[in-house]
């Protein structure tokens, strides 16, 4: 699961590097419109994570690897905006550089996340879950913020 996982990480960030302002435009979407609606799934997510809620009635493992662990928590609306933003201000080489360190970094997390779990223990992940859904939302809230300020709604 942790190859697939890092798979899809890896095609997100090199596919929204080198086509995603594209998509956008063909597709006609606004950064603006994009973090809107990725701030909206993210805020979902994070209280579903927050209650414990799940939505789906059975959990398919290679399915879960995709969705929602690759997209939208490790690669979500957010990356792929700061992806399109940077590709505009930075090199390419430097942007699927940093890309590529990042899912390396991906990679090392849940390759030993079960030595990890056995050193923070149920307490901790409950603690890191509970503190990362909170984290989540702040992200999640700030992008709706972003969106609705571009558009002269929110100041």
């Amino acid at each position: 699961m942790v190859n697939t996982i890092v798979t899809v990480v890896i095609t997100l960030i090199f596919s929204f590097t080198l086509f995603g302002q594209l998509i956008l435009s063909l597709l006609r979407i606004t950064i603006e419109s994009f973090k809107l609606a990725g701030g909206v799934l993210l805020m979902v997510l994070a209280i579903d994570m927050l209650g414990g809620t799940v939505r789906t009635k059975t959990i398919d493992t290679e399915q879960i690897a995709i969705v929602p662990l690759a997209n939208p928590l490790l690669v979500g609306s957010g990356t792929m905006t700061t992806l399109i933003f940077l590709t505009n201000t930075q090199s390419l080489i430097n942007v699927l550089l940093g890309g590529l360190i990042a899912a390396l970094l991906v990679y090392l997390v849940l390759r030993y996340s079960n030595n990890i779990a056995i050193i923070i223990g149920k307490n901790g992940i409950l603690l890191g879950s509970r503190l990362m859904s909170v984290i989540l939302a702040a992200v999640a809230s700030n992008m709706i913020y972003e969106a609705l300020r571009a558009w002269g709604i929110a100041k």
